[in-house]
C-alpha cells in the first residue's frame, strides 16, 4: 500500500514470516474513538479474534482505502477499515 505511519510504525514484510508476533495497525479514527488518541497505545496488546496482537501503528485518515466496494458477487469492503494485519502466507501442503 506504500503506507506510512503517523504514529508508531509500518507493517513489514518481516511481520508476515511464519512464527512472527501478532501485529497491526489501527486507523487514526479508532485510535481516537478507543484509545483516546494516547500514543501510549502503540506497543499495547488488545485481543483480535482470541489472539493477542500488538498494535504497531496507527495510519493516518488521508488512506484512501476502497472502503464499501463490492468486489464481484459475494465480496463487500466494510465502510470503514480500521485494523490492518499483515498478509500471512500459508505453505502448500507437501502434496508426496
Amino acid at each position: 500500500l506504500g503506507l506510512s505511519a503517523q504514529l508508531g510504525r509500518r507493517l513489514g514484510s518481516r511481520d508476515a514470516l511464519p512464527g512472527a508476533e501478532p501485529v497491526a495497525m489501527i486507523s487514526e479514527h479508532l485510535w481516537r474513538s478507543r484509545f483516546a488518541a494516547d500514543p501510549r497505545c502503540i506497543g499495547t496488546r488488545v485481543g483480535l479474534g482470541g489472539v493477542p496482537t500488538r498494535i504497531v501503528g496507527v495510519f493516518p485518515a488521508s488512506l484512501a482505502m476502497p472502503a464499501g466496494e463490492r468486489l464481484g458477487t459475494y465480496f463487500q469492503l466494510p465502510e470503514r477499515i480500521d485494523i490492518l494485519l499483515p498478509r500471512r502466507v500459508r505453505p502448500a501442503p507437501d502434496s508426496a
